[in-house]
Formats: C-alpha cells, sequence, structure tokens
C-alpha cells in the first residue's frame, strides 16, 4: 500500500498551467484553488502554510523559484510591492524581489467534518516570465479523535505544481 493513501487528509492545488501576460502593465496575479478531503472518521483540522520564494531564488540546486524564459533577456521593471495595498509609485528592479510570492494570507486554518471535503483560494503574484514551481507550502493536519482522546497529526510538503507565465506580445 502506498504511503501516501494510508494518511487521512489529501489534497489537490488546481489552476491554470500556463498564463500569457503582459508585465509591462504590472505584475501578474494568478488565481490557484487547493481542494481539501478528510478520508477519516473524525473532524479535522487543517492548516496550509505558504512559503515565498526568497529574492534571488534560482534554478539550479532549488526546486524552489522559477526557471528564466525569456528570450532575449528583457528589462522588466514592475511596481514596489506595499504591504498596506497602495502602489508606491516606485519602480524596483526585478533583482530586488522574489520570483513569486503567495499573496494573502500565509497560513489557512480550515475544520473539516469526517468524510468531508472543501476548497480555498490562492492567490500567487510572478513579477516576469517563467515556469513556478509553488510547491513550497506545507500542510499540516490532526484528528480530533474523541473516543479516546487522541490525536493523530501529520505534516506533508507541497506536490509540486508547476505555473509558467508566458510575456504576452
Amino acid at each position: 500500500m502506498n504511503v501516501s493513501t494510508k494518511r487521512p487528509i489529501w489534497w489537490l492545488l488546481d489552476g491554470p498551467r500556463i498564463v500569457h501576460y503582459n508585465f509591462s502593465d504590472s505584475f501578474c496575479e494568478t488565481k490557484l484553488k487547493m481542494t481539501l478531503h478528510n478520508s477519516s472518521g473524525f473532524v479535522a483540522s487543517v492548516r496550509v502554510n505558504t512559503f515565498d520564494s526568497p529574492p534571488g531564488s534560482a534554478p539550479s540546486g532549488s526546486k524552489l523559484g522559477w526557471h528564466d524564459m525569456s528570450s532575449p533577456p528583457i528589462d522588466i521593471r514592475v511596481p514596489a510591492p506595499d504591504i498596506s495595498g497602495s502602489s508606491t509609485g516606485k519602480a524596483v528592479s526585478l533583482e530586488s524581489v522574489p520570483p513569486f510570492i503567495w499573496s494573502g494570507s500565509s497560513t489557512t486554518r480550515v475544520k473539516l467534518e469526517p468524510n468531508s471535503t472543501t476548497e480555498i483560494s490562492l492567490l500567487v503574484t510572478t513579477f516576469a516570465p517563467g515556469t513556478y514551481d509553488l510547491s513550497n507550502y506545507t500542510l499540516h493536519w490532526n484528528l480530533e479523535e474523541s473516543s479516546n482522546g487522541r490525536e493523530r497529526e501529520g505534516t506533508c510538503q507541497g506536490h509540486p505544481f508547476y505555473l509558467t507565465i508566458l510575456q504576452k506580445e
């Protein structure tokens, strides 16, 4: 039996695999959804933590981040991200921003009833054309087993999910 089939919680990250976008306008936001399923007979608490790619992430030696697809190299400047939600009006070089960030909350918590399914929305922001590995998240779960007072829990790493952003002509 496969180890993954023994887990009471399974999930699927879904969304577009290829997006065409004009980066001369701004950064690109892509909506994704994660389907979570509790196959156990107990209530489950599930926490999804997303982690941004660090600035300077490169394809060499790392599964995270992006793979450059621009040909020939292009000088793209993007609006500086501002946590307050308003644009700063300043442009920043791509070298100073991470290849992608998970927008919105970095932690999402849900309670799943026995044998139930739910969906959560996720948003990823990219700053340049490329292929991005969006597996930089973890899923923590625990079962609230009322019959014996025990809790079973686990932590899983994100499954590979590749998003390719192409420069729109």
